[in-house]
């Protein structure tokens, strides 16, 4: 598959599906989910019990359907039960990212992080991807270079990059 292969999907997300090529393993509760595969079953591999598509990306291989809001696409890996975090309000994370060639460029590290969700702080791909995150949630976010730094490079984050987040949502106030 390549991106012309698959005009229907951004380049970016055909980037991460041709990195991906591995049956998936996760826990109960993803598994438990019934989802509607968002790419066709051909370009993609599949839990065998569930049928649940990869999440494309570097980083531990997860399941789950892919959604997106605009440019920005997420799975959740885990549902939380507890309060919803909406613009405004101040979450905690935990986080790892990475790139597309699986380079991890950042982690807490099991040290929170916290900002102001929708305040600006943190790159549009954050305030965009943890909002209507539940508390004990964790999602994948698959963050697009306009999302994330855009033209810049910044560290290790090459210009144009497309980024891969795991985020824990852990309090919100």
């Amino acid at each position: 598959m390549n991106y012309r292969s698959a005009p229907n999907l951004p380049k970016h997300l055909c980037q991460l599906l041709l990195a991906v090529s591995v049956v998936c393993t996760t826990a109960t509760d993803v598994r438990a989910q019934t989802a509607t595969p968002a790419v066709p079953h051909s370009s993609t591999a599949t839990h065998r019990k569930s049928s649940l598509p990869v999440v494309p990306g570097p980083g531990p291989t997860v399941c789950g359907r892919i959604k997106s809001i605009g440019s920005l696409h997420y799975v959740d890996i885990v549902t939380g039960k507890g309060k919803v975090a909406r613009s405004g309000m101040h979450v905690t994370v935990e986080y790892t990212g990475w790139l597309l060639d699986g380079t991890k460029f950042d982690s807490s590290d099991k040290q929170p992080f916290e900002f102001d969700l929708g305040a600006g702080n943190v790159i549009q791909g954050w305030d965009i991807g943890v909002r209507g995150m539940r508390v004990g949630g964790k999602r994948r976010l698959i963050v697009p270079p306009e999302l994330g730094y855009g033209q810049d490079a910044t560290g290790p984050i090459p210009a144009n990059s497309t980024l891969t987040f795991d985020v824990k949502l852990l309090a919100v106030k």
